[in-house]
């Protein structure tokens, strides 16, 4: 199955082979500028990206300006790449926690720890959070590597440590209480899979003989080979079954949110 993905209020089309997802991209290219001369809206050629997924796209002209097809495009501040990897994205989010630490060892040169750490809230955990379930859920374990060891950067200008050295950064960060990237990572895929599973999964509509796993609430596992098992569904599944009973029965997302926060910390 081959996928399109085009940057004009993300249209997005697929086929089974290239020359009908070629012929479906010229379609529907056709009806939404038709659609937007009938509305009266200008169509900004200049901001419209075209990329595959699976295979590379023609290249389309609109009005003729010629639109060739990207590896990678930038939609709500998430770096789509052609081959579904986050490793762009995740350097360019390295890349910004490394200059909100410089920012942080600068501009709160002369702040205390504690008006740091907000800082480092607000800069750094803000930037990992944002998107956080798009990527973090399928980050490799180097990639959350990374992601720790930039954000290792910032608890080193909070406490004003040297940018090198060693330095027992875990043990400052838990003084600190302040999260990892696998604890932001937990919290997000936690919260995201109690607001899909909690209202709709309970032992009396799951089916099969009553088990210890129906009356946790537990779902079966799909197959996780593959492109399936990197899906955010899949991990959503997987956070679902991780957590406590008493979690999963919480009615309020805001207790819900608490909870979580002391789960993984």
């Amino acid at each position: 199955m081959l996928g399109m993905l085009m940057m004009v209020l993300m249209l997005s089309t697929y086929g089974k082979s290239i020359d009908d997802c070629n012929s479906k991209i010229a379609s529907l290219i056709s009806e939404r500028i038709l659609w937007y001369n009938k509305i009266g809206i200008s169509l900004n050629i200049s901001k419209t990206e075209l990329i595959g997924f699976g295979f590379t796209p023609d290249s389309i002209t609109i009005d003729g300006f010629k639109i060739s097809p990207s590896t990678e495009i930038t939609f709500l501040g998430v770096k789509i790449q052609s081959d579904l990897r986050w490793k762009n994205h995740i350097d360019s989010v390295c890349r910004r926690i490394r200059s909100a630490a410089g920012r942080i060892r600068s501009d709160g040169r002369l702040f205390s720890i504690t008006d740091k750490r907000m800082l480092f809230s607000g800069w750094i955990l803000g930037l990992i959070n944002s998107n956080g379930l798009v990527y973090l859920p399928s980050a490799t374990k180097t990639e959350l590597h990374d992601l720790q060891t930039a954000m290792n950067a910032g608890i080193r200008a909070v406490v004003g440590i040297p940018r090198y050295g060693y330095a027992e950064v875990s043990s400052i960060r838990k003084k600190l209480n302040l999260p990892s990237v696998t604890d932001i990572k937990n919290r997000i895929t936690s919260v995201a899979a109690w607001k899909k599973f909690s209202s709709s999964v309970h032992a009396d509509n799951l089916s099969g003989p009553l088990t210890r796993a129906r009356n946790n609430r537990n779902i079966p596992l799909p197959d996780l080979r593959g492109h399936r098992g990197k899906i955010t569904v899949s991990a959503l599944t997987s956070a679902w079954n991780n957590l406590p009973l008493t979690t999963k029965n919480l009615k309020t997302l805001n207790s819900l949110k608490f909870n979580v926060k002391k789960l993984f910390r």
